[in-house]
């Protein structure tokens, strides 16, 4: 839906999104691949460990820190956009947690294009990231079909009023629950503490 939302007010590239979203979808078929061969123990405190870095990125937000660059993009920069691109969807693939921060911050990177362009491309690669991961669960029998819908009303109904709720309370005090949450989770994955009720 962000997709066609983007097309409908003219905001698209279709030479960009291609370039990007190729290697991209052939690095998360080797990332869920890794994700489904990994013992669930170790996945967990990967994902404890990739929990905390990624809060590290949020925080620091390199694409609000990253100079802008000419627009052009060269034969270098178009090499570099397809190795980490593929590199992302690996990640991507194998987590997604954070993913939309990293692509974010190699798009503005590579080609210095405005927030919206930028946001543009990212929903269309995650959303074919996305789509290839679940397909690959979903073979394998991988996947919670109830608690994944669940999950889906859920972050879209958080979507709607997190959003209200940083307009209302600014940016600062969303961190700060970001903070405590994200440590929280990671501490309990990673085995640390046990939060009762919490698998």
């Amino acid at each position: 839906f962000a997709v066609m939302g983007f097309r409908s007010k003219g905001v698209s590239d279709l030479r960009l999104s291609l370039l990007f979203s190729v290697p991209a979808v052939i690095g998360s078929i080797i990332g869920a691949r890794i994700a489904i061969d990994l013992p669930d123990a170790l996945f967990r405190r990967v994902l404890a460990v990739v929990m905390v870095a990624v809060l590290v990125i949020v925080l620091w937000d390199p694409a609000k820190r990253m100079k802008k660059v000419d627009k052009t993009l060269t034969p270098l920069r178009a090499v570099v956009a397809v190795v980490g691109f593929f590199l992302i969807g690996v990640y991507g693939g194998f987590l997604q947690a954070g993913v939309g921060f990293l692509i974010i911050a190699f798009i503005v990177f590579l080609t210095g294009l405005d927030l919206v362009r930028t946001n543009a491309l990212k929903v269309f690669i995650i959303g074919l990231l996305t789509i290839v991961a679940l397909i690959m669960f979903a073979i394998e029998g991988k996947v919670d079909w109830p608690l994944g819908i669940a999950l889906g009303v859920g972050n879209s109904l958080g979507g709607w009023f997190g959003s209200r709720f940083q307009v209302e309370k600014g940016e600062k005090v969303v961190r700060i629950m970001l903070v405590v949450g994200v440590l929280i989770m990671a501490l309990q994955l990673s085995g640390i503490v046990h939060i009762p009720g919490w698998k």
